[in-house]
């Protein structure tokens, strides 16, 4: 089935495929099924629509409506609803079935949403048992800690996004078990690093791209477990010291423009695929069955999932985590089956 998107007049292909997942997740409600329509917008439309939901660093500092004292929220204070800090959030001094209202059968369900959206109060941050953080969405078991969305498990990090079990980090994007790094993407287990891309097992290196188990290496791409390189080229431990000295003598934006100039130089994967069966997408990882998905893991049977991990049998879902099945058209949660 060939449709064109509403929302930006791109072309764009419902298969025989979806039209069956559509038709597996659709609910049955009193022995009736109630059929999910193919979509009207395109992929990309569908996942700008789930992330315009999902606030990450944009904050206002305002006040509980609540308990009245000054807190962090993703929200100002002009929007319409109440905004509760989280220790009035998640205790019983509301009841949400307060706000409960009989349902008119003479106007759409969307009006009536959005006016139960309207008046329902909202948590200021979503966060899990951290300490120090209050500067942050979505972030969780962590410590101290400063704008770092969507991370869990970090202590010690500033402006960090998507990262776990790492400590002492600034300017970095999707890390993992690393400690000590300065503006590095998709790194693991790194230790004392800056200005890295697509590393694993590194140490004490600067200016790297897709390379595993190095170190003291310098401006460098592609190479595998390395010591005393510069551009991909040996040096003795003595003569690699005095290069690194010079080499630091040029500004950093001059330093990063020299780097980016020799990675272009080196070949480079078609796509970050571990470990992946009959996949489309790229940074996925344990995978199967899953197309046009992208920084998954362990997906199986799943299409157009963004950021997710642990899914099985899901479309259209955007930072989803854990143990997720048969979800259709979802944002930012996990542990979900049959949403």
């Amino acid at each position: 089935m060939n449709k064109v998107c509403k929302q930006c007049g791109s072309g764009f292909e419902v298969t025989d495929a979806d039209l069956k997942f559509y038709e597996k997740v659709s609910p049955v409600i009193n022995g009736k099924k109630f059929n999910i329509p193919p979509p009207n917008l395109c992929p990309d439309c569908r996942n700008q629509r789930r992330l315009v939901f999902r606030n990450e660093r944009k904050l206002y500092k305002r006040k509980c409506d609540l308990c009245k004292r000054s807190i962090i929220a993703v929200f100002d204070e002009n929007v319409p609803f109440p905004v509760y800090c989280g220790d009035c959030f998640w205790s019983d001094k509301w009841d949400p079935l307060e706000y409960g209202r009989e349902y008119d059968f003479s106007k759409t369900f969307f009006e009536q949403f959005n006016r139960l959206l309207k008046v329902v109060p909202k948590v200021n941050l979503l966060q899990l048992n951290n300490e120090n953080c209050e500067f942050n969405n979505l972030v969780g078991l962590s410590k101290n800690t400063y704008m770092s969305p969507g991370s869990y498990c970090v202590e010690d990090c500033y402006y960090c996004r998507k990262s776990q079990y790492s400590r002492d980090c600034i300017d970095c994007d999707f890390i993992d078990h690393c400690e000590l790094l300065i503006s590095c993407i998709n790194c693991n287990k790194c230790y004392g690093c800056q200005h890295m891309i697509n590393c694993n097992n590194c140490r004490d290196c600067m200016y790297m791209a897709d390379c595993i188990g190095c170190e003291d290496c310098f401006m460098c791409s592609g190479l595998s477990r390395k010591k005393y390189c510069i551009k991909n080229k040996q040096f003795p431990k003595e003569e690699y010291g005095k290069e690194i000295v010079k080499k630091m003598q040029k500004k950093p934006e001059e330093l990063i423009a020299e780097f980016l100039d020799f990675s272009k130089t080196i070949p480079k994967k078609a796509l970050n695929k571990i470990s992946c069966d009959n996949c489309t997408g790229d940074y996925i990882q344990n995978c199967k069955n899953s197309f046009e998905c992208y920084d998954g893991f362990d997906l199986e049977d799943c299409k157009y999932l963004v950021e997710s991990v642990e899914a099985k049998d899901c479309m259209d879902m955007s930072m989803h985590d854990k143990e997720n099945q048969l979800c259709y058209e979802i944002s930012a949660g996990g542990a979900t089956c049959r949403i």
